[in-house]
């Protein structure tokens, strides 16, 4: 920070740290499921049957795209059930979910009070671009919201700009 010539602006404006940290994650992969039996197998299990991929682009194009809170990531077009009796052909992991950005910064000031004792000021901002990290789309065929985004990623990747201010005083 700038150095000024007027006392008082100077202890107030001057030697402050910055700090930011950034995530940028590629998006986990993603396997289409038919969530029925169609292989006949008795496995009921909606993760355990592949669907068949019959489009070889999978975005959504202008005419599936819905209107509303869900977010269109995958063509519903471009997978089917396989025939009965038989396993899909679309591969393990294909499709990539969409990747993550988070950038944090932190602003902060040592003011000194007397030769010991020293007040910290400080202000930190959590998702400061406020950038919306989204979950993958469901991928089970059968599922009324299959290719849809329906929510935002887990934990703290998912969470709104949050800010932050502190004040320590040490002696």
């Amino acid at each position: 920070m700038p150095k000024f010539s007027n006392k008082l602006v100077n202890y107030v404006a001057s030697g402050w740290r910055t700090s930011a940290t950034a995530v940028l994650q590629s998006g986990s992969f993603i396997t289409i499921f038919t969530g029925v039996d169609q292989a006949l197998t008795g496995v009921s299990s909606t993760a355990s049957q592949r669907a068949n991929q019959v489009l070889a682009d999978t975005a959504p194009t202008a005419a599936t795209k819905s209107i509303g809170v869900s977010v269109p990531y995958i063509n519903p077009k471009a997978y089917a059930l396989p025939a009965l009796g038989s396993y899909g052909n679309s591969a393990i992991g294909a499709l990539e979910g969409p990747g993550l950005l988070i950038f944090n910064g932190s602003l902060s000031r040592l003011f000194a009070i007397r030769e010991k004792q020293t007040v910290e000021v400080r202000a930190e901002a959590q998702n400061l671009l406020n950038h919306s990290n989204f979950a993958n789309p469901n991928g089970v065929v059968t599922s009324p919201t299959f290719g849809l985004i329906t929510a935002t990623a887990n934990g703290t990747a998912g969470n709104a700009r949050v800010f932050q201010f502190g004040m320590k005083y040490v002696f």
